[in-house]
Parts: C-alpha cells; sequence; structure tokens
C-alpha cells in the first residue's frame, strides 16, 4: 500500500495527484507533437474538473503557466496557444509570510490588547494617570474573566497578580487599587456582553425547542 508520505510532493494540491501524474508523464513522452496533444488533453480535463472557473478571464492561460510549474518547466517542444513558454521567472513572486504577532504565552485568556495596554502602562510616567490607566486595565481584565468563566470567582488580589505577571513585574501594582468596574466604558461594555451572551441562551432554548417540536411532527 502507498502512503501520502513516500509520494511526490503536491505542486499544485487543488487539482488533485492525479493530473500531477499525468503532467510528470507528459515528461516522458519523446514525440513532441504527441506530447503537445497529449498535454493539451490535459488541459481540457482541468478545464472540464473547474467548470465554475470558465468565466475567470484569461483562465486558459493560467492553465498553462500552472501545467507547466507542476512539470517543473520540463517540457520541451511544447508550446501555449499565445507560442510563448512559460519559464520558471515568468512566474508571480510569492508573497512574503505574514508573521503572527508576537504574543505573551502567560495569561493568554487576556488577549493581545490586554498585553499591549500592559505595555503602554510600563512605559508611562509614575502619577496619578497612570494608576488610572492600570485600574481601568485591571478592571476590564475582570469583567472579562467573569464574563468567560463564569463558574470561577476572581479576587482583585488574583487580577493584580496577573497584571505584575504580564508586566513580568515592571508594572509597580499598588496593593489597594480601585478594581472594581467603575468606568462608565467599562459598565456599559460588562452590559452589553451580558445581554448578548442572555440572548444567545434564549435563542440557543428556542433552537432546541423548535427541533424537538419538528421531531415529534415526524
Amino acid at each position: 500500500m502507498e502512503y501520502n508520505s513516500v509520494r511526490d510532493k503536491m505542486i499544485i494540491p487543488e487539482y488533485g495527484r492525479n493530473i500531477q501524474k499525468l503532467v510528470l508523464h507528459a515528461r516522458t513522452i519523446d514525440d513532441l507533437e504527441y506530447r503537445q496533444a497529449y498535454v493539451e488533453k490535459i488541459i481540457d480535463l482541468i478545464y472540464l474538473l473547474n467548470p465554475q472557473t470558465k468565466n475567470v478571464m484569461d483562465y486558459k492561460n493560467k492553465l498553462w503557466q500552472q501545467v507547466f510549474k507542476i512539470a517543473e518547466y520540463d517540457l520541451d517542444g511544447v508550446t501555449i496557444p499565445n507560442g510563448g513558454v512559460p519559464t520558471r521567472e515568468s512566474e508571480a513572486p510569492r508573497p512574503p509570510t505574514m508573521p503572527y504577532p508576537p504574543m505573551n504565552k502567560r495569561l493568554r485568556h487576556y488577549g493581545l490588547y490586554v498585553q499591549t495596554l500592559v505595555q503602554k502602562a510600563v512605559e508611562m510616567e509614575d502619577g496619578p494617570v497612570k494608576v488610572g490607566f492600570i485600574s481601568n486595565i485591571g478592571s476590564f481584565m475582570k469583567m472579562a474573566y467573569q464574563n468567560w468563566n463564569s463558574k470561577h470567582s476572581v479576587s482583585d488580589d488574583m487580577i493584580r497578580d496577573d497584571l505584575r505577571r504580564l508586566s513580568s513585574n515592571k508594572l509597580d501594582v499598588p496593593a489597594d487599587l480601585d478594581i472594581d468596574l467603575h468606568s462608565s466604558t467599562i459598565k456599559k461594555s460588562h452590559r452589553a456582553m451580558t445581554i448578548q451572551k442572555t440572548n444567545n441562551n434564549k435563542n440557543k432554548g428556542r433552537n432546541k425547542n423548535k427541533n424537538n417540536r419538528n421531531k415529534y411532527r415526524r
């Protein structure tokens, strides 16, 4: 039995392994006229297997480019309808890989934005503005924890410890820091999330009852 792990790497996976085998077989054909006709049949086959793309402008030229790519540009004697021969240099440049945003592995349940706010607080000058900013961050953390971990209680001491851990102990968190949900913005956000959660539970109940009624009707 042949496993995919021992097979050749798929150049363009969406066309399937059989198409790739056909293209690779075309490279072994010595008769150039027959090779040209064979590759043209492969193009027609791919075209039939993807009917949703028939309205795409210049689609067949794209297919020729991709067949040559699967063959690693080793199709001597084969030309495309416009008379050219695709080369490796004619490939569209591959865009650079997008890196994942850096994120502290600790306390990931608070999210990247909280970590960004904590780093911003670390860079601020000491004073009442910084303390108020830290207090708002703590209030948001407490609100988020209560919404997504409703079965577990959260204390102010726990939030203070998490603030210190998120800042790698660079943030001076006062022991008497007010972490109540005092901010009007925090309160509105907390209220909105609570209402949304309640509505979601109601919708789940309605859908369950509806499914039960449909079940009995059958």
